[in-house]
């Protein structure tokens, strides 16, 4: 017995008419027999969104559609190829092999709780709806144990051997309910898909604010609410973008192109942006969250309707708007507790101290804007390149930041703003693929920066991944952050940038960002950079199987899932789950979990790390945070690394710097800035490394104590070195 649920529809029309092909030929071999199948579509499962799910008495695989034929290279390393042209892998992977990969490992960690099912009895198909002629030869025969590629003339394929008696019946007939997904059943083929038509006929916005109202006549039942809800926003949608020649494929690229093309506020962007992502996951919500964000999506809707088609929107709905009034206002979306600071809409400059030149942001192309900046930081690099070395030192490598290579506050606005709206779209934890390079702490060290470029190649070339701490103690964070979000605008997919403990307020007023910011331009500027700061992610994991944050573990990290609900916009809470990623370190001396001697979060031993790792299914934990002496240093049995980036910190250690080297097998390596020698005391060392920056007392520090506790340091350390003469 065949039964098919489809969670959401597609949002294009080959995965639509992929489905149902899928569904035509399981129920010509379904047919009057007496076993279960089970079809899911559009399934949401830990964090990845699949095509299709199919479960049979032979197992459970993974369906994935793609819009390509010809002749097709299927390679387990490096790209896919159709007739010479590149095939990509959805969720930013570079092929469809990296992606179906990561589906299987999702569903193998989602399903082996709810329903008790081993890894090998999962399998996985990547289905081409052209005609094809697959090449298979680089595919290991591991992978091919368990991954079918077809095209949709040969959809047999995909069950073949799931008819072999693995799983019980009493467990295929219990997936709807232990999936939750009894609701989505389609009893006929009429009620199976909602074909998407290529044109679109005009319709008068009016009816698009009838369907809204009543839409909201069908509660109590949220469910129906937000069924019509996205009915309406995609049927919206499609008709606006349907006369554009861009190839725009899903919700968000059209959403995106609208509200580009007529120009919509950063607040519109946002309250859209986060309207469109409840709808495409409005199947998981709960009721309870249905109800709690209803009023606010409606309002969100109309608010961008109005916008698209320059009308008014109805005094009827206006009257459901939740109001600061309304009992429903006591309900705020996560996103509207913390709203982005005023500062990121007017930059008000001081006339006295730096001149400034009215934007031209708009009217300039920020491609040749970006170009700018970054060569404006790299003057001295393109004539010294081939002098590079590790003997160098940064005082060599380029002179001090002129007035001329200063960057203007327009500037400064621009990158900020850009690189705001990238974070915003970016998750909280973010999933990147390898090869790819891993930096530690730079703390304002922007010659070493350019020593990290040089010697591991600069973006598009290179991939990297920074841990955070980019500002604070050294003398240039201002074109140390600054060059990084530039690279971070104009390539997105090929650098990504994590938050540290001092991408914060309460810790960079203290430690010279903000005395920097408030030197050479004014405090708007330092306002600027803190909204960007909070939107920063938090964490990011390669492959599945490293997971990168600046601090380290936590008592509260106990699934993944429990950093992707960590809310943005945000400051560092005093404890918690993302306290303790940005602020937590190892130590061989606690027992479990311990106290931590900066004065906030916790220290962990080696067994925690090795208890996290096995739970979380992942290989490496790493983190930043701490100065090493070689740049790197591994702990927990090779289970957890510290790398950190900044040679001959604060020029009162002698560390050296390192970034690590993942390839696309995950083999690490590690490139290493020589330090200049200082040859400090190693208890002296050991002394300082444990004590690098400690919070502000109950999170309010001032200047003088920090001058204070900087006094003490250099007296301990002169004394050790008399001591040794």
């Amino acid at each position: 017995m065949l039964h098919i649920y489809k969670i959401s529809e597609y949002d294009h029309i080959a995965e639509t008419n992929q489905f149902d092909a899928i569904c035509q030929l399981l129920e010509s071999h379904y047919n009057n027999a007496d076993k279960d199948c089970i079809l899911i579509g559009n399934y949401n499962i830990e964090g990845v969104e699949l095509d299709a799910l199919l479960i049979t008495a032979g197992g459970i695989r993974t369906l994935e559609f793609k819009n390509w034929g010809g002749n097709i290279l299927a390679r387990e390393n490096g790209s896919w190829t159709a007739d010479g042209m590149i095939v990509e892998g959805g969720a930013r992977k570079k092929s469809p092999y990296e992606q179906i990969r990561l589906n299987k490992s999702r569903v193998s960690k989602g399903l082996s709780t709810l329903l008790d099912i081993k890894p090998q009895n999962i399998s996985a198909a990547i289905i081409f709806w052209q005609d094809a002629v697959i090449d298979t030869s680089q595919l290991s025969d591991t992978v091919k144990t368990w991954l079918t590629v077809c095209d949709n003339a040969h959809l047999s394929n995909i069950i073949n051997g799931l008819d072999t008696q693995i799983l019980p019946k009493e467990l295929i007939k219990s997936v709807p309910s232990k999936l939750r997904i009894d609701e989505f059943s389609l009893e006929n083929k009429q009620n199976r898909s909602v074909t998407i038509n290529e044109t679109y006929e005009p319709e008068a916005f009016t009816n698009f604010f009838d369907e809204l109202e009543t839409a909201v006549g069908n509660k109590p039942n949220y469910f129906k609410v937000y069924q019509a809800y996205n009915q309406t926003f995609q049927k919206f949608i499609n008709q606006k973008t349907s006369q554009t020649r861009l190839n725009l494929g899903g919700a968000f690229a059209k959403t995106d192109y609208l509200l580009k093309e007529f120009r919509a506020t950063r607040k519109l962007v946002k309250t859209t942006n986060d309207t469109r992502v409840r709808l495409r996951k409005y199947a998981e919500l709960t009721e309870s969250d249905r109800e709690k964000f209803y009023l606010f999506d409606l309002k969100n809707l109309c608010q961008f309707i109005a916008f698209i088609c320059n009308c008014n929107i109805p005094s009827s709905l206006i009257a459901l708007f939740p109001t600061e009034n309304n009992n429903q206002n006591k309900k705020h979306p996560p996103e509207e507790e913390n709203k982005l600071s005023s500062e990121l809409d007017e930059l008000i400059i001081d006339n006295n101290k730096t001149p400034f030149v009215k934007t031209t942001i708009k009217s300039t192309n920020y491609i040749q804007m970006l170009d700018n900046i970054i060569n404006k930081l790299y003057p001295v690099i393109e004539t010294r390149k081939n002098k590079f070395d590790d003997k160098d030192s940064p005082q060599e490598l380029n002179p001090a930041i002129s007035q001329k290579n200063q960057l203007t506050p327009d500037e400064i606005k621009f990158l900020c703003t850009k690189s705001l709206e990238i974070f915003m779209e970016e998750p909280v934890l973010l999933e990147v693929s390898a090869p790819v390079n891993i930096c530690g702490d730079t703390h304002g060290q922007f010659n070493d920066l350019l020593r990290l470029f040089e010697f591991g190649g600069r973006p598009p070339a290179t991939n990297y991944l920074f841990l955070g701490d980019y500002v604070d103690r050294g003398k240039n964070s201002i074109e140390t952050i600054g060059l990084l979000l530039a690279y971070k605008i104009k390539y997105p997919k090929n650098i990504f940038l994590l938050r540290g403990n001092h991408e914060s307020e309460i810790i960079n007023h203290v430690y010279g960002f903000f005395d920097e910011c408030k030197r050479r331009y004014n405090l708007k500027i330092y306002k600027l950079f803190s909204d960007c700061f909070n939107w920063l992610p938090i964490s990011a994991i390669v492959d599945d199987k490293i997971l990168c944050m600046h601090g380290g573990l936590s008592p509260d990290l106990t699934s993944l899932d429990k950093i992707r609900k960590i809310v943005r916009p945000t400051e560092v809470p005093d404890k918690g789950l993302l306290c303790d990623l940005l602020w937590s370190d190892p130590d061989r001396n606690v027992n479990g979990w311990g106290g931590n001697e900066r004065g906030v979060s916790v220290t962990f031993n080696e067994k925690t790390v090795e208890e996290i790792v096995e739970k979380l299914d992942i290989d490496l934990v790493c983190r930043a945070h701490q100065v090493v002496e070689n740049g790197y240093e591994f702990f927990a049995d090779k289970k957890l690394v510290t790398v950190f980036s900044a040679p001959n910190y604060c020029n009162q250690f002698d560390n050296a710097g390192a970034m690590m080297l993942v390839d696309e097998n995950l083999m690490c390596g590690f490139k290493i800035l020589i330090a200049r020698k200082k040859n400090l005391n190693s208890m002296m060392y050991k002394h300082l490394i444990r004590n690098l920056t400690p919070p502000p007392k109950n999170r309010n520090v001032n200047k003088d104590e920090e001058d204070e506790k900087n006094s003490r340091d250099k007296q301990i350390l002169n004394e050790n070195t008399n001591n040794n003469k």
